[in-house]
């Protein structure tokens, strides 16, 4: 996988000090040209005058000479430009508050239209079908799912015996990866597919060899899966001297050797996992008790990104229990499970605005406090809302503060994050920045049509319930602007 992409992923941002220093003051010297340059252009232009007035009446007779007759003086003023500024976001927000007005009390309609028709005329894909002759349909094919609607009725196993026919050339096109990676880059950290080579750019932990053992199982690869083990024995070494980001190698690294225990059984991965986890476990070491971004693998030293103003992101502090809890299970220190844990009654207490966090928090000091006033679900805070819900269904649905948490931070995203395009009536979850709306949505925010799916299905007061069918609904109609959106279901 590409560094970039990874990056994109988890809406986290990489690179050392001395690249960001490198960074400001090549900005700092580019303001200083830029300033020096504007005045030399402006004293060139009015003359030198330092007269308000004289200046514009240089400048009406510099464009008089041009076309005295389309002549027009503009005077806007701070006051006025913010009036104008104001004038027109009312006016989106009126007209987007009434589109969102109309989805949120639309009526689903389920199963009135006939058959599905969307099927192949042979319903199963033949194990030699060739897709080189595919040729993608393009946008706009299903606008009768856009409101949340599920029209049409499906047969007893239809979608079943598609999606195993499907399942042979998913299986395929796993085998072509992982053959290359193994063939060019085998226990490196990614294969770069056009040199066919490898790097170590995560610290040659072998990530993405670790990244992927879970899947080796799952699809029954089951002599990969086993090379990939011998590596992990003999060769995955976790004592590096390096700042490493602690969300990624969690996520990553120690959750991928967690799930190939989980699955196997076999030792080597318990061991591997325990010992990654001491080091990463390291970065919770803070005043604030919210884990430090970065932390090295083998002297313990911990920091926060520099280009994040020296703040922890949402993400990173919130995206973490999971693993740490399943090793605090697996291992027998309590502590793994206990601080993890702590990050999020921490935030629970923080002054949030409707159950939405900002994504900068400073944690330097013992009262944490946030960084920013920028709400959402994409990059920097996306898995922070992810885990939530997991974290409750992972403790058997017992926990209430994670549900609490996960039901407030969706109701506010449904108040105040929830949009509706104009004219095409596409449902989006926008952001919201220092109080004023941005009417974009992060393609990160991918994953949320199947958090809320999951929510629904897992709803305490049931599927059939007002809250559980209007987050279905949402779930429906946000994975139609993001197809991969039941990406993280499982």
């Amino acid at each position: 996988m590409a560094r970039s992409a990874l990056n994109r992923r988890r809406g986290t941002k990489r690179g050392s000090r001395r690249g960001s220093t490198a960074a400001i003051l090549g900005g700092l010297f580019l303001l200083i040209v830029g300033v020096v340059g504007g005045v030399i252009v402006g004293f060139l232009a009015f003359g030198g005058t330092s007269s308000t007035d004289d200046s514009r009446s240089s400048l009406r007779k510099t464009s008089a000479a041009v076309d005295p007759n389309k002549l027009v003086e503009v005077k806007l003023n701070n006051a006025d430009v913010e009036k104008v500024e104001k004038k027109f976001a009312a006016k989106v927000n009126k007209d987007w508050s009434s589109a969102k007005q109309s989805f949120m009390n639309h009526e689903v309609e389920i199963g009135t239209s006939g058959a599905f028709p969307y099927y192949p005329e042979t319903p199963l894909v033949a194990e030699d079908h060739d897709f080189t002759t595919f040729v993608a349909p393009g946008g706009s094919r299903f606008e009768e799912y856009k409101h949340g609607d599920s029209p049409y009725a499906y047969s007893p196993n239809e979608s079943d015996a598609l999606a195993r026919s499907r399942r042979y050339h998913v299986k395929k096109a796993m085998e072509h990866a992982w053959g290359g990676y193994e063939k060019y880059a085998f226990g490196m950290d990614e294969l770069q597919p056009v040199s066919k080579r490898g790097n170590k750019r995560w610290g040659g932990t072998g990530t993405t060899l670790v990244d992927s053992l879970d899947t080796l199982w799952l699809m029954n690869m089951t002599a990969e899966f086993y090379r990939a083990r011998d590596w992990c024995r003999d060769h995955l070494n976790h004592d590096i001297s390096r700042h490493v980001s602690v969300f990624e190698t969690t996520i990553r690294s120690l959750g991928g050797l967690l799930s190939a225990y989980d699955w196997s059984q076999d030792e080597v991965f318990l061991d591997q996992a325990k010992d990654l986890g001491k080091r990463l476990f390291r970065s919770f070491d803070t005043e604030s008790g919210l884990p430090a971004g970065q932390v090295n693998l083998a002297d313990g030293s911990s920091e926060n990104l520099g280009w994040s103003r020296h703040s922890a992101l949402l993400s990173e502090v919130g995206t973490l229990q999971l693993e740490f809890r399943a090793l605090g299970r697996l291992s027998g220190i309590e502590d793994y499970k206990t601080k993890s844990e702590r990050v999020f009654e921490i935030l629970d207490k923080m002054d949030t605005p409707d159950g939405l966090y900002p994504y900068q928090i400073q944690n330097q000091r013992k009262e944490a406090k946030f960084g920013n006033q920028k709400l959402t679900f994409g990059a920097m805070s996306d898995s922070f809302y992810e885990y939530m819900l997991k974290i409750w269904i992972q403790g058997g649905q017992t926990e209430p503060l994670y549900r609490k948490m996960y039901d407030e931070s969706i109701q506010g995203m449904h108040d105040h994050l929830l949009s509706v395009s104009s004219p095409s009536e596409l449902v989006f979850i926008a952001d919201r920045n220092n109080g004023r709306m941005d009417y974009k949505m992060d393609h990160l925010v991918c994953f949320m049509g199947g958090l809320l799916a999951l929510g629904a299905y897992t709803d305490p007061q049931g599927l059939n319930s007002e809250r559980a069918q209007r987050d279905l609904k949402s779930a429906k109609v946000s994975s139609l602007s993001h197809p991969n959106a039941f990406l993280y279901l499982i």
